[in-house]
């Protein structure tokens, strides 16, 4: 998160608005590279925590890895020839270039046409590991290299202006020495068992796989959809401040995947061997979301404007970023919310729960995006942005209340979700409220952090719980 919010003014003050919005234009291409996974990474992850529950000999776990290993690197192959054929269409029929030259556009496509199909493996060989529950080394790995990509950008753009051609040249570098760390954690995992592909085994998630292809396919269209209709509807200029703001909503909405990827293979085992831990794990994983999520999502919120004056420092930042901010964080916040019932859904073998809610949402989010953004431009594409996901979150939650057989799972944690959002916005507009402004706003925002999530975990049962328990282990230890 804090590397997407730091590339803002980078870029911006660097090398342009337009520059931005080729950056944007990277983000999307990533993102619609996903719709061609097939739901396998996930599928992968759900049938390997079912296999492992089940003791199923590790030669089998292996082969299932190294055949959707082996279709994930032939699809890789495929988008670089795709994608190199078609930079010249993109840059001259798709973008409205006004200031970069169109050959420094066609090799910005290049690079960030390799640097995204080399990343493509990336969630298959995470879910591969989270799957065995080890979900230190591919977490450190993607952070560590986000932060890595940042700095050397930083270096190269500000200490030898490098320009947008060798910002993507990091990115590239960086993508495949990502990849390749993760790939080798994943050999590790599997030991000596380096056996050849099986078609067979695909027999064995085909149906989860076909349903989640399905599912991948209308989420990507949903998370991309505005953006690619307002590349095509607006300047490559106001492109990249709406590409701005949704790229810091999307590293808010990243922090709820620690919890939704450490539940996903415990409730993938726990529903198939029927034994009642499904209520537990969901209001727990809840209450880890909130305590993440809230009080930082808040804060964003009601402090955007402090909080972007320090990032941009004394430079002029874009003029509508601190209007905007604020929607796109309460719509980060409610699709980081979305992550737990969409996991809950494809664990509980419901996946076609899921297609059709994406689904029925996809045609009127771009009607909308698209009726918005012509009458108001950023602002209104924002808007839409921000109702949508407030709407798909619902949606989810209805579904999951109306069944007898989830109610008690999730009215829980849909009350205790309300009402930490409802208390982190009011407390996080404290400082607006008493007049506080300038540093000393910056400083009190800053300190409502730690302070949200203190009432947060004091308030939520299963974490108080957690926290009385270490307590008293602590007092034991130490004689009090």
């Amino acid at each position: 998160m804090a590397a997407g919010i730091i590339a803002i003014p980078l870029v911006t003050l660097t090398l342009g608005s337009e520059a931005l919005g080729l950056v944007g234009v990277y983000a999307t291409l990533q993102a619609m590279l996903s719709l061609f996974d097939l739901g396998l990474p996930v599928a992968a992850n759900h049938r390997l925590a079912v296999m492992i529950g089940r003791n199923t000999a590790c030669e089998q776990q292996a082969a299932l890895v190294r055949t959707l290993e082996t279709l994930f690197w032939a699809l890789v192959v495929l988008f670089l020839i795709a994608g190199f054929a078609l930079r010249g269409l993109l840059a001259d029929s798709w973008l409205n270039i006004a200031v970069l030259p169109r050959t420094t556009v066609e090799l910005a496509l290049l690079l960030m046409i390799g640097a995204a199909a080399i990343r493509f493996p990336v969630a298959f060989y995470a879910n591969v590991l989270f799957a065995y529950d080890r979900h230190f080394f591919p977490n450190a790995i993607t952070a560590s290299s986000a932060i890595l990509r940042i700095i050397v950008s930083l270096v190269a753009l500000v200490g030898f202006n490098v320009g947008i051609v060798g910002f993507f040249v990091i990115q590239l570098i960086g993508n495949i020495a990502e990849v390749g760390l993760l790939a080798g954690g994943v050999w590790r995992q599997q030991g000596h068992h380096f056996i050849s592909p099986k078609l067979s085994m695909l027999h064995d998630i085909r149906a989860m796989a076909g349903g989640l292809t399905l599912v991948s396919l209308t989420a990507v269209a949903l998370s991309q959809i505005d953006k690619i209709i307002l590349s095509k509807l607006l300047s490559l200029g106001d492109f990249g401040l709406y590409s701005a703001g949704y790229t810091m909503a999307a590293g808010l909405v990243a922090l709820s995947y620690p919890a939704g990827n450490a539940i996903f293979p415990q409730l993938s085992r726990s529903i198939d061997a029927k034994d009642g831990g499904a209520t537990r794990i969901v209001q727990v994983a809840t209450e880890l979301t909130i305590l993440i999520l809230v009080p930082i999502g808040c804060v964003l919120i009601m402090q955007a404007e402090p909080l972007l004056q320090v990032l941009f420092l004394v430079k002029a930042m874009p003029i509508m970023l601190p209007s905007i901010l604020p929607l796109m964080m309460l719509g980060a916040i409610a699709q980081g919310f979305v992550t737990l019932p969409h996991l809950f859904q494809v664990a509980a073998h419901r996946v076609a729960t899921v297609a059709w809610i994406n689904g029925g949402l996809l045609v009127p989010y771009g009607i909308c995006v698209f009726a918005a953004a012509s009458a108001a431009g950023v602002f209104g594409a924002v808007v839409a942005f921000a109702v949508f996901n407030l709407v798909r979150l619902l949606i989810h939650w209805g579904i999951l209340l109306s069944r007898e057989s989830t109610q008690t799972i999730w009215r829980p944690s849909v009350a205790v979700t309300v009402a930490s959002v409802v208390g982190g916005l009011l407390l996080a507009g404290v400082p607006r409220v008493i007049g506080i402004s300038g540093p000393a706003g910056i400083i009190v925002a800053i300190l409502l952090v730690p302070a949200l999530a203190i009432v947060a975990a004091v308030t939520l049962p299963h974490t108080r719980t957690r926290l009385f328990a270490l307590g008293r282990t602590w007092a034991g230890q130490h004689g009090a």
